[in-house]
């Protein structure tokens, strides 16, 4: 199953299994190839200013129901990305710059009316079922509207009562 999420080209994939199924990893490195596709797509924008403050090529969010369970992506990702396309991780400012000019930022959506920003490219929403769908439909979904952006979703399932699989799962 895990072959089916790094060959589609869907805008939205989620991915869904139980405990200890893998999909935060499987997630992550797909969210990692998906940056990396972006910039050999050609899709980053001129730059602006210098260091962590500049205006980046290309903008991508890891969002996570609590700020706790931000870890884990964030891990898989480091692990993901070789070495030399790290540039640096602000940790205090939950922000992780990438070559070429490339800004992931780390949310929490325990407040989904902080989740306010210009645009992103991508994002991957781990552990969806749990992020509150007030989150996807009022701030989440938005933010991809600028660049036409794509979205993973990594979940345990929580049945079939949720957003994820209303909105997302049986509209496929």
């Amino acid at each position: 199953h895990q072959r089916a999420v790094h060959a589609s080209s869907a805008r939205f994939v989620a991915i869904s299994a139980g405990v200890r199924g893998g999909k935060s990893l499987s997630a992550t490195v797909e969210f990692a190839r998906r940056i990396y596709r972006d910039v050999a797509a050609g899709k980053s924008r001129p730059t602006a200013g210098a260091g962590k403050r500049r205006r980046p090529g290309l903008h991508y969010w890891i969002v996570s129901p609590t700020s706790q369970l931000l870890k884990e992506p964030v891990r898989y990702l480091l692990d993901a990305i070789p070495r030399e396309l790290i540039e640096r991780v602000y940790e205090s400012e939950n922000t992780i710059w990438l070559r070429p000019n490339i800004l992931v930022e780390l949310m929490s959506a325990e407040r989904p009316d902080l989740l306010v920003a210009s645009g992103v490219d991508g994002m991957l929403i781990d552990e969806a079922c749990r992020v509150k769908a007030s989150a996807w439909r009022g701030a989440l979904r938005s933010r991809l509207s600028d660049h036409l952006g794509w979205a993973l979703f990594a979940s345990s399932p929580l049945g079939k009562l949720n957003w994820v699989y209303q909105e997302l799962v049986s509209q496929a």
